[in-house]
């Protein structure tokens, strides 16, 4: 009975041979985008953060201490990227005040706040790209029209 059994000697070594090439891709893949999310979700939540600092300062009145608010915002999201270990990023901003919408006597002010930050791959299966980050956040100080 013994002759005409084949040889199965080695077969799970060539299998895995085959598979591990795949197995690691996907593995790399799955890495990459892992860290794009992370990166995403850490640069949501530092700008969420930002501009909520900036809307629970007073602008003044006519917004005239609005680089007070600008500079709150600033100091809230550098605080909140090193945070989470990106001390190395740029922080350029852009912050925006603009009036929503205009009820009888309270104007409604928000303060939008966008970063955009440079993204690299850890093992180049993704393509780099820029991560966009945005929250827009009504102001706590309304004034009411004169």
């Amino acid at each position: 009975m013994r002759p005409f059994q084949r040889q199965r000697r080695g077969a799970n070594a060539v299998e895995f041979a085959l598979t591990l090439p795949i197995f690691l891709l996907l593995l790399r893949g799955i890495v990459d985008f892992g860290w794009m999310f992370y990166y995403k979700a850490a640069l949501n939540s530092a700008v969420y953060d930002a501009c909520r600092a900036g809307v629970t300062r007073d602008p003044g009145e006519g917004r005239a201490d609005i680089s007070v608010v600008y500079q709150r915002a600033n100091t809230a999201l550098e605080q909140s990227l090193a945070e989470v270990g990106f001390d190395d990023l740029p922080t350029d901003p852009v912050y925006s005040v603009y009036t929503l919408a205009s009820s009888a006597d309270v104007p409604v002010i928000v303060l939008q706040c966008d970063m955009t930050i440079p993204w690299t791959p850890l093992w180049g299966l993704v393509e780099g790209r820029d991560l966009r980050g945005r929250s827009v956040i009504r102001m706590e100080f309304q004034r009411a029209a004169p």
